[in-house]
């Protein structure tokens, strides 16, 4: 094994360490999310790719367990679920059964994604670009820019 081989392996094998761990601490919270990140642990491809992005880029982002983190917040407090460009990421399937978790749940949701992305949720005009901020899943209320740049309110 070379020089630079090694250090490849060892970046990796960092790398993957840094999964399993988040895997441990995400244990009790969040059940799919240790499963998400203990598979990572294990691809190698991925891994490898995770080896080309910045080191601040390569750590574990974390997904909540919707009902349980809000279930931890004080009874008057006003719950506010925000996400931007995740659902696009994940199955139709899965999007529609978050969607209705949220729903279900005692909260202001805001969603920032695509057009589409959100089910049942199309660009009130039939222009596609940029992103639409939709309320509780079923208002759009403005188009954004997927980076922030701009928000149009409608």
């Amino acid at each position: 094994m070379s020089i630079s081989e090694h250090d490849e392996h060892d970046e990796v094998a960092g790398i993957a360490e840094t999964y399993r761990a988040f895997a441990a601490e995400t244990h009790r919270r969040s059940p799919r999310y240790e499963e998400l990140t203990l598979a990572v642990a294990e691809d190698r491809p991925i891994l490898g790719f995770l080896g080309t992005l910045p080191a601040a880029k390569r750590q574990p982002n974390l997904l909540a367990d919707v009902p349980a983190v809000t279930s931890q917040a004080p009874r008057d407090a006003t719950l506010v679920i925000f996400h931007s460009a995740v659902l696009a990421y994940v199955s139709p399937p899965l999007r529609a059964e978050f969607a209705r978790t949220v729903r279900d749940l005692s909260a202001v949701w805001l969603s920032n994604e695509a057009p589409r992305v959100l089910p049942g949720i199309a660009a009130p005009d039939g222009d596609d670009h940029g992103f639409l901020l939709v309320r509780d899943g079923k208002q759009v209320v403005a188009r954004t820019d997927p980076h922030g740049a701009w928000l149009d309110w409608l």
